[in-house]
């Protein structure tokens, strides 16, 4: 060999041999500054620093090569931009009062009914996890409960009392689920509101608290809308309930391991928001202090005394609250008259709930009075008279709350029917054909492959393996035809399928809300999309929404965001939705949730 031929080859083994440990040792440097980027972002988002957390992500961003690392940056610099777009709607409500409690025990000290909670039943989530207990109170026709799913995700279910059993539990709504965990679910005494906490919705860090609303109409429920500062926050947020006229919700943000600190509020239906930009001012207002008048001492000095004064309070807060229930169920028969069939239906059964609710409160505040007279009793008995001028003192005296701990609830033995597995109705060319468990199609434009006509019905064997396969009545005849499919590209892409299956004269065939039209009308009407809607959006600058209500829409909704200068200026478009209802809750919540106008459009 060639003498500097062999030392060119020597030396680039050399450099080979070194350059491969250099190289892993840069990636591992690289990855510990990643991992360092990443917490230190985390730690100023915990100071409501969003901004500055972003930009050091960014510059993490930068210089980051792994995948899976890239990832989580960029998780993380959504929860900063998410808690930069959510500082223009704080909320600052009066702090009554606050506690730190063990998680394990924290819900105990809501002032709800006595042994509403209870351990979570084998037979709707055997896991035994966090959170272990669910509220279930006596005589309860519906739980709204938290288990994992397969994946050990957690979601929000629903199980109905059918009788002597409770039906299967079926998943509360799309809307309501997400990548991440949904926990303690609480129906707000109305029934038309629904509080939990998420770790994978739009939010900023931890669980946050969210609230979705039921459609009066549909009885749907809308889409989540975080609640926001101080409510949720980058730590961990859950458990919101209003009770006794006061809010209610748990949190770690200034709490140890394994404990919470349970805030009460005052209750507040219509808050006022504003923007809160300074970091300071907003760890201040997320601190809910109490309010100095609510820790200035009682005028009552005698304990038993201030007892009493505490019952005659939650007797009122319960009147107070029979009455808006009252007056909530008086609107719903209001508009029953003016409804549509179908919203009648679903009215009339959220009634009818309603209805069922009203003696299990009257009894509620029957047992709170019989109470409060039992212990105005045993104060006489003992010479104690309560002074009516102190009780009218301190019933105008800034709120107070006495946290008491209540028994937790007796096991509930349950009987839950299993669920009935899902048909499948995707196409597919299977060993054994199956016949559709619903003869019905879906409402809008729908195609299908008609396949063949008999005058007696069809077995398994001469479906040849297609599947879904549905079947209808035409001139005396049984007409079989496969498929549910959406467009007439993706219905074109399976008929050859259908063909070789066996059946060469099969075509395709078109539906409007169950009725046949020409496979022409149903084209056009593909590109009309008649009765549909969309959302426009007017940025507030009047150029781009930014990255923080880009991360919202897309917690929101998965259809593409299309930028337009219709009418000479510019807007966006999220579209187009079959549901009024779906594009006015994504409309409302970018509203609630950015400085952009947005508004609801049919097509």
């Amino acid at each position: 060999m060639d003498r500097k031929l062999y030392i060119g080859t020597a030396l680039a083994a050399l450099f080979t041999a070194v350059a491969a440990p250099l190289s892993e040792a840069q990636d591992d440097y690289r990855k510990v500054l990643v991992n360092d980027g990443l917490a230190e972002a985390a730690s100023l988002r915990k100071e409501y620093r969003f901004a500055a957390a972003a930009d050091r992500l960014e510059d993490v961003l930068s210089f980051t090569v792994d995948s899976l690392q890239r990832d989580a940056v960029q998780e993380s610099l959504m929860l900063c931009r998410n808690g930069e777009s959510m500082l223009d709607f704080c909320i600052t409500p009066k702090t009554i009062a606050r506690k730190k409690f063990s998680l394990e025990t924290f819900f105990l000290y809501y002032p709800l009914e006595e042994g509403c909670w209870r351990a979570t039943p084998n037979a709707l989530d055997p896991s035994a996890s966090f959170p272990w207990a669910t509220y279930i109170p006596d005589g309860a026709g519906e739980i709204y409960f938290s288990a994992p799913d397969e994946d050990g995700i957690r979601n929000i279910y629903i199980t109905e009392r059918q009788g002597d059993v409770w039906s299967a539990p079926r998943l509360l709504s799309e809307n309501l689920t997400s990548s991440g965990n949904e926990i303690f679910p609480m129906l707000s005494p109305d029934g038309e509101s629904l509080y939990f906490a998420s770790d994978g919705l739009y939010g900023m860090g931890g669980y946050d608290i969210y609230v979705s609303r039921r459609n009066p109409e549909t009885g749907e429920w809308g889409d989540p809308v975080n609640m926001g500062i101080p409510y949720s926050s980058p730590f961990d947020d859950f458990l919101f309930v209003n009770a006794d006229s006061h809010t209610f919700f748990a949190s770690n943000r200034d709490s140890g391991e394994d404990e919470v600190t349970v805030y009460v509020l005052e209750q507040d239906s219509n808050p006022v928001r504003r923007a809160i930009y300074d970091p300071a001012k907003l760890r201040a207002l997320s601190a809910l202090e109490p309010a100095a008048s609510a820790q200035e001492p009682s005028p009552i000095s005698d304990p038993d005394i201030r007892k009493y004064v505490d019952k005659y309070h939650q007797v009122n807060a319960l009147k107070d609250s029979l009455a808006a229930f009252s007056q909530s169920l008086d609107a719903a028969r209001g508009r029953l008259a003016d409804a549509s069939d179908v919203a009648r239906r679903i009215l009339a059964k959220e009634i009818a709930r309603k209805e069922e609710m009203i003696p299990a409160k009257e009894k509620e505040i029957a047992d709170a009075s019989s109470a409060l007279a039992d212990m105005e009793m045993d104060l006489l008995m003992e010479g104690k008279v309560v002074d009516r001028k102190l009780l009218r003192q301190a019933s105008a005296a800034a709120p107070t709350f006495s946290f008491r701990r209540n028994a937790l609830g007796q096991d509930l033995q349950m009987q839950v029917l299993e669920a009935k597995p899902l048909f499948d109705y995707s196409f597919q060319i299977l060993p054994e054909g199956r016949f559709a468990e619903d003869d019905t199609l879906p409402e809008g434009i729908v195609y299908q492959i008609q396949m063949f006509t008999k005058s007696s019905p069809a077995t398994v064997a001469e479906l040849k393996g297609v599947s879904p396969v549905f079947c209808r009545s035409a001139q005396g005849r049984f007409v079989y035809s496969a498929g549910i499919f959406r467009s007439y590209s993706d219905v074109l892409d399976n008929l050859n399928k259908v063909k070789k299956a066996g059946f060469k004269k099969a075509f395709i065939m078109a539906f409007r809300g169950g009725e046949q039209i020409s496979v022409g009308e149903a084209r056009k009407a593909e590109t009309v999309k008649e009765g549909s809607y969309q959302v426009r959006i007017i940025p507030a600058d009047g150029k781009s929404l930014g990255s923080a209500a880009l991360s919202l829409i897309r917690s929101l909704t998965s259809v593409e965001v299309v930028r337009t200068t219709e009418g000479g200026g510019v807007s966006f478009l999220l579209g187009p939705y079959t549901e009024k209802a779906q594009a006015d809750s994504i409309a409302g919540a970018i509203k609630n949730s950015t400085s952009h106008e947005a508004s609801v459009e049919e097509l």
